[in-house]
């Protein structure tokens, strides 16, 4: 399963398979199942995109601001403080976090990053993007210990060389060229 972020890696992502979403993410023209959206204050075009957005599987929110949307669902987040309950939706200071316990809690054994890169995020940089991968990491280590793994889908962005990639949509293979007995190609 995917959750889709806002940040540039999610342009990778091809539109296939399960996807959380988080805030505008829709800018990238691929439609998510969910989307997590706990603020409330954005830029007018950005705000236009959420409205926008189809959630069949859930507009997740605590905020009454986003009651009025077709597919909200309220929910209630803890912060993590380094233990892990499956049945809690945890928070820290990023949506994409609480995307990822959303994913957890449904029962994804495997969750891909795409555009989770915090390479230009308006409020998460400095110190407090230190300790926001800090966090995420060690969330990840105890969501790896209960057989739930998150890879990046691009390896970029402040998890660069931090998490495992699995790039879910690059095939290889190869062609191997076989020929009758008369020496007709098969290819």
């Amino acid at each position: 399963m995917i959750v889709l972020g806002c940040g540039p890696s999610g342009v990778s992502w091809d539109g296939k398979g399960y996807c959380i979403g988080v805030n505008d993410c829709l800018k990238f023209g691929k439609p998510v199942n969910a989307l997590v959206c706990v603020n409330s204050t954005f830029e007018p075009e950005r705000m236009k995109i959420i409205r926008e957005t189809v959630a069949k599987d859930g507009f997740y929110s605590q905020l009454q601001h986003w009651a009025g949307h077709p597919d909200f669902v309220r929910i209630h987040t803890e912060p993590f403080r380094h233990t892990f309950d499956p049945n809690t939706i945890y928070h820290s200071k990023t949506s994409p976090f609480i995307a990822i316990s959303i994913a957890a809690k449904q029962g994804h054994k495997e969750i891909v990053l795409y555009g989770v890169d915090f390479d230009n995020h308006p409020v998460v940089k400095d110190h407090v993007l230190s300790n926001e991968v800090e966090t995420y990491l060690r969330f990840i280590r105890l969501l790896r210990l209960r057989g739930v793994n998150v890879y990046l889908g691009e390896n970029t962005g402040a998890f660069k060389g931090k998490l495992p990639v699995k790039n879910l949509f690059k095939c290889e293979y190869k062609i191997t060229r076989y020929e009758t007995k008369r020496g007709e190609s098969l290819l």
